[in-house]
């Protein structure tokens, strides 16, 4: 099997933060070599994505540059490689993370510290191990809004992480929702490694598969484009006074997102950025 690799020399100080990035966009293999002061960071993941992850990638560290977070030139290299054996390099990065005040999302093979809600994980090559800055926003976002017995639709679940972090917080149900047929399995194993199939339903379509509302919270961590042309259509998803929470959001995009969300009869609560990543709250006007 032929895969591809997507390079980048960074800066010591932001390997970690390079690292899990790649995670999150699917890269399920990574080689960390030092090179003069700095290290140089490999990514692998399939051919047909590589184009992906590297104009993502090329846009985080725009982003980190522009705050003053980045030294160098960031040039992204992107090459093809034979069949690689990365799953014990991969794995070692993936650690139980603290998230918020009460979860802890951690990989199949690490057992969660006591005194906090566990979110058990196996990424495989979708969205969302908690590692990164959008699902962490999304999650604490979720601490806050999350109300007993509420009905919740999760657009983009990936691994399913925030859906299965709703049901574990008290949704009465959850809807997750993805385009992607390998999201779909991962989440709904996910889904069944948490024990939470009775709340959450994973569905393969999008939102205009005969979805049904209304729900009173909704989860959307996409990217900008997607999340401009979903606002109107989900907006007809959602109960009054609704509330919402966007991210996938560079921060560099939160003028534009926070312009059209009110054009779409939306009012901002608040965002917040980290690490170049930016998440809104919104409720329905």
């Amino acid at each position: 099997m032929t895969d591809a690799y997507v390079r980048i020399e960074a800066p010591s100080a932001s390997e970690d933060a390079i690292v899990n990035f790649l995670f999150e966009l699917g890269c399920s293999g990574m080689r960390v070599d030092e090179v003069g002061g700095k290290v140089r960071v490999e990514g692998y993941c399939p051919d047909s994505e590589a184009e992906r992850v590297c104009e993502a990638l090329g846009r985080y560290v725009s982003s980190l540059r522009d705050m003053g977070l980045w030294e160098g030139t960031g040039k992204v290299e992107v090459g093809s490689v034979q069949e690689v054996r990365w799953e014990h390099i991969w794995k070692s990065h993936f650690r139980p993370t603290p998230v918020g005040r009460k979860l802890v999302v951690h990989p199949p093979w690490e057992a969660p510290p006591p005194g906090r809600v566990p979110i058990e994980i196996e990424p495989g090559m979708a969205f969302g191990t908690g590692c990164h800055p959008t699902t962490q926003l999304c999650l604490e976002a979720l601490e806050e809004l999350i109300s007993p017995g509420i009905r919740v639709l999760d657009l983009g679940t990936g691994t399913g992480i925030l859906a299965v972090a709703a049901a574990k917080l008290g949704a009465g149900e959850v809807v997750a929702l993805d385009t992607d047929p390998e999201a779909v399995r991962s989440a709904r194993e996910n889904v069944a490694r948490n024990g939470v199939g009775s709340c959450v339903k994973v569905v393969l379509g999008s939102l205009g598969d005969e979805l049904r509302g209304p729900f009173q919270l909704v989860l959307a961590n996409l990217y900008l484009d997607l999340l401009l042309k979903v606002l109107p259509p989900l907006k007809e998803l959602m109960s009054p006074g609704a509330s919402a929470v966007f991210s996938g959001l560079l921060s560099d995009d939160l003028p534009a997102f926070l312009g059209a969300l009110e054009g779409a009869g939306y009012r901002s609560l608040g965002d917040e950025v980290r690490d170049g990543w930016a998440v809104v709250v919104a409720k329905v006007r």
